[in-house]
């Protein structure tokens, strides 16, 4: 039985912002799969399971949705079965979380919806977000079906 994942990606940025990042600046022909979510990130590229949100940031999480607050101050409630968060060198979540996560293998201890990539992880190096996510991706697939992701990395 094959899994489909949906998508949702939570992006600080605007799509200005979002332009130029190292990302955009990176060889198609060498980083074909990074390209191709670039331009899904900057709307031009699409995939059925795949839902950009540009300049925003999840304001808070309960068992049942992740609320994101948008750029234009408006609220959206988004249902989910597991947060990834990837953060690059800073973090924006004192709001979000009472107390700060653990991640144990990515994964949350205290919560096993939640996942965790990047400085927030523990990961300080770019070599090592690759496998962070590959892992997370990994328990996903196992046996979740939605996700809703908040990158202040912009990868």
């Amino acid at each position: 039985m094959s899994t489909i994942l949906h998508l949702v990606h939570v992006i600080r940025r605007n799509l200005r912002e979002l332009r130029n990042v190292m990302l955009s600046r990176l060889s198609p022909i060498h980083y074909s799969e990074y390209t191709e979510v670039y331009r899904m990130m900057i709307g031009r590229s699409a995939h059925k399971n795949y839902q950009r949100i540009l300049d925003a940031q999840i304001s808070s999480i309960s068992k049942i949705h992740a609320e994101i607050t948008t750029g234009a101050q408006e609220i959206i409630e988004m249902p989910y079965s597991t947060v990834a968060v990837c953060i690059g060198r800073e973090s924006h979540f004192s709001t979000v979380f009472e107390t700060p996560p653990t991640f144990l293998d990515y994964r949350s201890p205290e919560d096993d919806t939640l996942y965790g990539v990047g400085a927030y992880a523990g990961d300080h190096f770019v070599r090592f977000l690759v496998g962070g996510c590959l892992r997370v991706a990994q328990h996903i697939y196992a046996g979740q079906t939605t996700v809703c992701i908040n990158n202040n990395n912009k990868i």
